[in-house]
């Protein structure tokens, strides 16, 4: 994804003094698929497009100190309610809000230390706390004197998370729910602590947001983001409530009158010669507005007979039946935007309740926010390797880098380029990458094999660097900057037969 100004419509804004600054267009997102459209809707999956790592997941969360210290933590977003590392560093969060954690020794390393803590592969299965409840009440402004609160401030403070989270541009945000649990150890999304009056029920486990702008003062920032929170179409409780508001809006006769004339207004414009959308839209108006005159004629059955009676429970399924009919034809005929295109811009800034952690965790708004006892960080993708980029087959005999390494090489260098930068400009040490050749029976073997992925890799790896700093005064980092070494090793027995790798 990249943006792209329209310089076809600006606003001029007007300074103190009567001059006019530089005029400001409107900007666009350009999606680089082969689309040409957004083609991911899940909140996860939408950020990682918009970090420009479609095929690079989450991999960080970055602690930043008010001193400048910076400290990260890897971590796994691929479970769709939970990301690993986020519970265990809430519930060591908790603990010092209550008094019961060492307060002075939180710091960005504290932080990434907590948050390593978790050795599961993924989140969202056993191993992890359910904070939420201790978690929840420190976030909490009820009571107005809460003293759990100013404590888990000053630590959000010192390691740069919540409201004192800000990411930079191509850095994200990730607003995880921090779960509860029942008696039958689940983990439950349903209970806001730190909003004790918000309804229980489902929230959002989590929600990630994209940097892609920021100012020039480094005091705001926009996001780009999809609220798209499951992977599923409109939801049956959506198209249940269009079925009640109509039928509390319309009568049996005024919904029929309404089907009537636009089945009149369908047989014109085939006469007329329509086009085949307009048709079609005419038709499934027609349709939903006939099945909803019959979930209205249904629900009137129920009525004539007592509830001990056969035909009570014949005409409650009659009305299922009908209000299943409307759904399906409400869903077909309604107009609704698809959810990969729910995309919107959305403006943060350093000013109290402007960050991305009040905004989202809402807890002073009238509104009830869609994620519960939120915890606020900043990530980054595409930092380390996947775990198919680690390995590359060779056939027998063969020690120039395989012609089907490409894709291994490319997001290889990918990772270690974003790695690289981010590292160099935060002032953490360099990735270094050992490339270890194997050969059968012979050490000579795996060492030209070595050679020859470390000298590909070399290659790429310094074109993708060339790309990412064109444009930027100042020193660059280059393959040299990297740890980048080269080892062999002797197996006597290949468990490939084709005969090893690197």
């Amino acid at each position: 994804m990249r943006l792209k100004a329209d310089e076809s419509v600006g606003v001029l804004l007007p300074k103190e003094d009567g001059s006019y600054g530089e005029p400001l267009f409107r900007v666009e997102p350009e999606f680089l698929t082969s689309s040409g459209g957004p083609e991911h809707a899940f909140t996860r999956d939408f950020a990682r497009m918009a970090a420009g790592s479609a095929t690079a997941p989450l991999s960080h969360i970055a602690f930043r100190g008010p001193g400048g210290v910076v400290a990260t933590a890897p971590v796994n977003g691929m479970h769709g309610r939970e990301v690993t590392g986020t519970h265990h560093l809430a519930h060591a969060l908790a603990d010092v809000a209550r008094g019961t954690g060492d307060a002075t020794g939180v710091t960005p390393r504290w932080a990434a230390r907590r948050t390593a803590q978790d050795q599961r592969f993924t989140g969202g299965v056993v191993g992890a706390p359910t904070p939420g409840e201790p978690y929840g009440r420190a976030l909490s402004y009820e009571p107005k004197d809460n003293p759990l609160r100013p404590r888990l401030a000053i630590a959000a403070r010192r390691i740069g998370v919540n409201e004192y989270a800000w990411a930079g541009v191509g850095e994200g945000y990730l607003i995880q729910s921090i779960s509860t649990t029942n008696d039958g150890g689940a983990q439950l999304f349903t209970h806001n602590h730190a909003r004790p009056g918000d309804p229980v029920g489902p929230h959002a486990p989590y929600h990630f947001a994209q940097v892609v702008l920021a100012g020039e003062d480094g005091t705001h920032q926009i996001t780009l983001e999809n609220e798209t929170h499951s992977r599923s179409e409109i939801a049956t409780e959506v198209l249940d409530d269009v079925i009640d508001e109509n039928l509390d809006r319309y009568g049996e006769d005024e919904l029929t009158a309404l089907a009537a004339a636009a089945e009149e207004r369908l047989d014109t414009a085939r006469r007329d010669g329509a086009d085949e959308a307009e048709t079609a839209r005419l038709e499934g108006f027609a349709k939903a507005a006939r099945s909803l005159a019959d979930v209205h004629q249904a629900q009137q059955l129920p009525w004539y007979f007592d509830e001990d009676r056969p035909e009570h429970a014949l005409a409650l399924r009659e009305v299922a039946e009908a209000r299943s009919r409307a759904r399906e034809l409400i869903r077909a005929a309604a107009p609704v935007m698809e959810s990969k295109d729910l995309w919107f811009f959305r403006a943060y800034s350093k000013r109290p309740g402007e960050s991305a952690h009040e905004v989202n965790a809402a807890l002073l708004s009238e509104r009830s926010p869609a994620v519960a006892n939120p915890l606020t960080t900043v990530v980054l993708h595409g930092h380390t390797p996947r775990r198919h980029q680690h390995t590359i087959r060779f056939e027998e005999k063969e020690h120039d880098a395989p012609a089907d390494a490409d894709d291994t090489l490319d997001g290889l260098a990918l990772a270690l380029a974003r790695a690289g930068l981010w590292n160099r400009a935060h002032g953490l040490p360099m990735p270094s990458i050992n490339v270890t050749g194997h050969g059968n029976r012979s050490q000579a073997s795996g060492q030209a094999r070595a050679d020859a992925v470390a000298k590909a890799l070399g290659a790429r790896l310094a074109q993708v660097l060339t790309t990412f700093q064109t444009g930027t005064a100042g020193p660059r980092v280059g393959v040299r900057d990297f740890g980048l070494t080269k080892s062999a090793k002797r197996v006597r027995s290949a468990t490939d037969p084709a005969g090893g790798a690197w």
